[in-house]
């Protein structure tokens, strides 16, 4: 039998006893945590996905803003994220934006035609309520490699989409010259105290391309692939499994490499910490870049 540390062992067992129970709080991320020498066992044979649909500028581009939403958050927010890279772009026109939508309606395509908003891929796929929240945080880390076989890019940033950029995007990016990588992560990732799936904040991260990312992009999809579970049955299953692959490819790829703790003000605004929260960072960017609900 694998031998696994004290607070690994509670973890897993806690994990086995509270499927399909409603948890709430920070700890309802103890339905997805796997002990780092189970994880190990994973079969590292990463399997790329290809969206159902891509359309795709070929273009060079310095640095390119990855995210995934749903069809209610791309209309709610995909205008004012992409403005917003556009002002702190210093008229850099090689920094872009990617935009990966699950399950999108014709609304979706009304407002990238209207607008002529970048480039974006579309999935459809079949989700319970229950763990459909989940999987929306998945697929922004997990088609990284795959935007790289599709761009010609140094530098990738995955962030939340309904945040606003507000600093300048060419100070970050030369701020990371020296590392491989960037990751909002909590000052006691490494303590036995700490929540693993709360150790990384899954809503902003930055890739040089090297080979060290793709490894990170493969122990990620492969703890995803492994671990997320669409029969579970309680609210908001799977919740933080983004976070929690995050913190094993942190452990087997990240803390051997270059890489430098940001935070998420360091490059954006996040909906909710506007005055006003979510409903004041719409009435306030719809006014300043012109937006039309």
């Amino acid at each position: 039998m694998m031998h696994m540390g004290g607070g690994d062992g509670l973890y897993a067992l806690a994990a086995y006893k509270a499927k399909n129970f409603s948890l709430f709080h920070i700890t309802r991320g103890i339905l997805i945590h796997r002990p780092l020498e189970v994880a190990r066992m994973f079969k590292n044979e990463f399997a790329e996905t290809m969206p159902d649909m891509c359309q795709i500028n070929h273009k060079a581009q310095k640095c390119l803003f990855i995210v995934s939403a749903d069809a209610v958050y791309f209309k709610e927010y995909a205008q004012i994220f992409y403005k917003s890279v556009i002002e702190y772009s210093d008229e850099d026109s090689n920094i872009g934006v990617h935009f990966h939508i699950i399950n999108p309606d014709e609304e979706c395509f009304e407002i990238i035609n209207h607008y002529k908003l970048p480039n974006y891929s579309v999935e459809y796929k079949n989700l319970s309520d229950y763990v459909k929240k989940a999987y929306y945080t998945i697929p922004r880390y997990s088609i990284i490699s795959l935007m790289d076989k599709l761009y010609d890019c140094k530098n990738y940033i995955v962030a939340d989409i309904d945040v606003a950029i507000n600093k300048n995007i060419n100070a970050f990016l030369k701020s990371m010259n020296n590392y491989n990588f960037g990751l909002v992560i909590t000052s006691s990732i490494d303590s036995k105290m700490n929540y693993p799936w709360a150790s990384i904040c899954a809503g902003l991260a930055y890739f040089k391309k090297c080979d060290e990312m793709y490894k990170f992009v493969e122990y990620y999809d492969n703890y995803i692939k492994f671990v997320f579970d669409d029969t579970l049955q309680s609210q908001n299953a799977n919740w933080l499994i983004d976070q929690m692959a995050l913190w094993y490819a942190y452990n087997e790829v990240v803390k051997h490499s270059s890489y430098k703790g940001i935070s998420r003000s360091t490059l954006a605004m996040a909906a909710q910490l506007h005055d006003g929260g979510k409903q004041g960072f719409l009435k306030y960017y719809r006014d300043k870049y012109n937006i039309k609900k």
